[in-house]
């Protein structure tokens, strides 16, 4: 299957289990403007992750962080914090966690 710039992906079902089973998962980033020296050291820590897609609950994030307990839930209620919040479960994608602290630490 060749996959042309800007082409819209329809998979079925045995193209998505080839996906998941593949051992390298790589995200290709393609821009049409020059990149600032910060964006390309952004773009280079996001090609090292090898699971861009995973899942951080709030103790892993308070770890990270190194905060109390009383200040992951509140930060987990940020309007700018990428959080997933179903139910009682406070969880962020790894991928948008490190571009949130990124942006913070700027």
């Amino acid at each position: 299957m060749e996959i042309k710039k800007n082409d819209i992906i329809n998979f079925t079902k045995e193209e998505l289990d080839t996906l998941e089973k593949t051992e390298n998962k790589r995200i290709i980033i393609e821009f049409k403007k020059d990149l600032t020296t910060e964006e390309k050291q952004t773009i280079a820590i996001l090609e090292t992750i090898k699971e861009p897609f995973t899942m951080l609950d709030t103790r892993d994030v308070m770890q990270d962080l190194n905060i109390s307990e009383s200040l992951v839930y509140k930060l987990f209620r940020r309007e700018d914090f990428p959080s997933i919040n179903i139910g009682k479960r406070n969880q962020i994608m790894l991928l948008p966690y490190i571009l949130w602290k990124m942006k913070k630490r700027i």
